[in-house]
């Protein structure tokens, strides 16, 4: 499953360090798995607004871009920055949120836990990364269901859709 692998590269990168202190958090992850990396980006606090360059500047006078590019260009890591010690903030934080959440697979039969689907039975359907402390008392279903019709959903709880 795409968001476990993506949460199994995370831990790597935390528990190892980065492979090359020029490297950001995307080339240590899958290629497949980047795209769900973005999404979840933007619910990070300190997000600079920028999906190729979450990490804002810790200098006023330039922008996320320059801080990862020229900046920082050897030291993204280095915990003596504040630019460092956002880029490992941004880290936990993606295990953290990553932990919190759950798929579900969506059909025109209805919702169920990946887990619980049995994927010999139709090859239609749709994966939907949830959010478990955003979702409602009420459950996941009411709030699935439309993402089979419109394959998105406004919902808070619903992080990422894809087929």
């Amino acid at each position: 499953m795409l968001h476990e692998e993506l949460l199994k590269d995370l831990k790597h990168l935390k528990e190892h360090g980065p492979s090359d202190e020029s490297d950001g958090i995307c080339i240590h992850v899958l290629d497949e798995a980047e795209y769900l990396l973005q999404q979840m980006f933007c619910y990070w606090p300190k997000y600079s607004g920028s999906p190729s360059y979450p990490v804002p500047s810790d200098n006023p006078d330039y922008g996320a871009y320059v801080a990862y590019v020229d900046l920082h260009y050897l030291d993204k890591w280095n915990r003596d920055t504040q630019y460092g010690r956002d880029r490992w903030e941004l880290l936990d934080f993606l295990i953290e949120f990553l932990e919190d959440c759950s798929v579900y697979v969506v059909t025109s039969g209805g919702v169920y836990p990946h887990e619980e689907f049995d994927h010999s039975l139709t090859a239609d359907f749709r994966w939907v990364l949830v959010k478990n402390s955003l979702v409602p008392d009420t459950g996941v279903d009411d709030i699935l269901e439309p993402v089979w019709a419109s394959g998105e959903s406004d919902h808070p709880c619903v992080v990422f859709v894809w087929s």
